[in-house]
């Protein structure tokens, strides 16, 4: 499913079933619980958004503190995954690949383009009060959890 339409049809219903069965958690010992709930619109899609939107939160949080607050007005409310030592995002892919939950490459390629341009069009909005494209692409680029070739052993 492409990331607009699950965003716009589903992604709140498959949110707050995660609340509700599931917890406020993003860690491997809730993982066993999202492999036997079967109700959602697509769990795949679902932790895709969790992944962007932690790792977006972590970018702002680490490298643009004066809008972590503003990002977290503006995004998606979703299940922060430091809630535990497991604390970064791609932790989220391997978690979900001990329960045989599959991931790939072009599916994140579609997400990662998907929430780059959303920043990048924020950015270029004004929404934020120091952040440049150019300064968003930099920090993405030497970020240790942005690093997709990491990822992509998760995902194979």
């Amino acid at each position: 499913m492409n990331p607009s339409d699950y965003i716009n049809k589903y992604y709140k219903l498959d949110h707050e079933l995660y609340k509700k069965e599931i917890g406020d958690c993003l860690c491997g010992r809730t993982f066993t619980k999202i492999d036997n709930n079967k109700d959602f619109k697509s769990i795949k899609d679902y932790l895709y958004i969790q992944y962007e939107l932690n790792l977006i939160g972590q970018i702002f949080f680490t490298y643009f503190r004066e809008d972590y607050n503003k990002w977290l007005e503006i995004s998606d409310d979703y299940t922060d995954c430091r809630c535990t030592y497991e604390s970064s995002p791609f932790r989220i892919f391997s978690n979900a690949k001990r329960v045989g939950l599959r991931f790939n490459s072009d599916e994140l390629l579609e997400w990662d383009s998907f929430y780059i341009n959303l920043v990048k069009k924020y950015i270029k909005d004004g929404i934020f009060s120091l952040i440049t494209v150019s300064k968003f692409i930099e920090v993405i680029k030497k970020d240790p959890d942005c690093r997709h070739v990491k990822i992509n052993n998760i995902l194979a």
